[in-house]
Parts: C-alpha cells; sequence; structure tokens
C-alpha cells in the first residue's frame, strides 16, 4: 500500500480505538513503517500529518526502516542480520547520505541518534542463521543494537508452538540485557488492514 493509504487507514483504525477507549493515556494506535533500506514514506508520512494535525490527533507515527547490515570482517558463519530502526528522524541528511542496501554496522549510531532504537529482528527465522546464541547477542551489543523483536504478530504463524517458544527466549533475551521490546508483522505481501488482520484486530479489542 502507498504511504498516505497506510495513514488513511491508521487514522480510521485510531479512531475507532480512540472511541472505545476514550480516557486512555496511551495513544489510541501507534505503528510504524519499516521498508527495507528506504525512510522516504516516513518522511511522506510525516509531512502529511504535519498538514493536518487535528485530522490524525488519535495516530502516533514511529519513523522507521528495516535495515540490512552486514559485517565481513565479523567470525560468524551469517556476517549478515537484520534491524529496525524506530523513532529516528528521516530527515538527517547524514542518514539521508549513508543508508545503504547492505549497510556497515557503523551506520548504527547515525541512527540512535536523538534518541533512535535499533532492534535486532526476525531472531526465530532460519534466515537469520546467527539466531540468538549468547555470542551473537553480545556482538549485536557491542555494535550498538539496543533492541529485540519480541512480539511477533505475523498472521501466518501466529499459533505455531515453535514460534511461541522463541518468542519466550527473545523476552528473556531481552530482559537479561535490558534491552527494549519490539514487534512486528513483516508483512512484504500483505496488509494489516486486510480481512484476516482485521480478524485478529477486533478479536484483540473484544
Amino acid at each position: 500500500m502507498s504511504p498516505q493509504e497506510y495513514l488513511e487507514m491508521s487514522k480510521i483504525y485510531a479512531d475507532k480505538v480512540a472511541k472505545i477507549h476514550p480516557n486512555s493515556d496511551i495513544p489510541p494506535y501507534m505503528s510504524n513503517t519499516s521498508d527495507h533500506n528506504n525512510i522516504e514514506a516516513s518522511k511522506e508520512i510525516i509531512a502529511s500529518m504535519a498538514e493536518e494535525p487535528e485530522k490524525y490527533k488519535n495516530f502516533k507515527f514511529v519513523s522507521g526502516s528495516e535495515f540490512m547490515f552486514l559485517d565481513k570482517e565479523s567470525s560468524f558463519k551469517f556476517p549478515g542480520f537484520e534491524a529496525m530502526g524506530l523513532g529516528f528522524n528521516p530527515f538527517d541528511a547524514e542518514l539521508n547520505q549513508r543508508i545503504q542496501s547492505m549497510n556497515p554496522p557503523e551506520l548504527i549510531p547515525t541512527i540512535k541518534k536523538d534518541g533512535g532504537i535499533v532492534s535486532y529482528v526476525h531472531p526465530i527465522k532460519n534466515l537469520q542463521g546467527n539466531g540468538m546464541e549468547p555470542e551473537f547477542i553480545e556482538y549485536l551489543k557491542n555494535k550498538g543494537v539496543n533492541s529485540i523483536e519480541a512480539n511477533y504478530q505475523y498472521l501466518s504463524q501466529r499459533n505455531d508452538d515453535s514460534v511461541k517458544q522463541a518468542i519466550e527466549e527473545s523476552h528473556r533475551v531481552a530482559e537479561k540485557n535490558n534491552w527494549f521490546k519490539t514487534g512486528g508483522t513483516d508483512t512484504h505481501s500483505g496488509n494489516i488492514f486486510g480481512i484476516r488482520a482485521k480478524n485478529i484486530l477486533d478479536e484483540l479489542l473484544n
């Protein structure tokens, strides 16, 4: 979906939640876009919200991108890993100049500048060959990673026992290392506002 479509659907959902929980101090709905190695959607959404802040008052947007990092000098069998950058400034000149399809881990401090978070994502997927091995987690900490994806909302894997066990492990990793916990849907070919997703969201709301 386009950034504008995402924003409009987020507004509709946020307004719906606001009616159900009118007195909550928590933002009715908060989410981010996380295209791979691309921050253009975040720029477009922030600009649109700035033009009509009252229209989007119930929706809190968080800038994001799923960065691929490649460290050929690491001693690990799989030298690459994916990490979600969240809450960074997508208009930062240095970030815009340095972002690549395969980023060196040295980009992490730039993403974290001004309070951004860098979250190790998909730690349970087979393609992330280093998983949650203690040595790899320590390596990520040394590179500046300060969060882990611990809340999986992948629709196709929601009730898989192995996924549930891995989620528990990711929570343990977060707590042991005092890391922030993030969640994701990984909707590469789907739509978080599709029928199946809507049924699950309605179930959670009720």
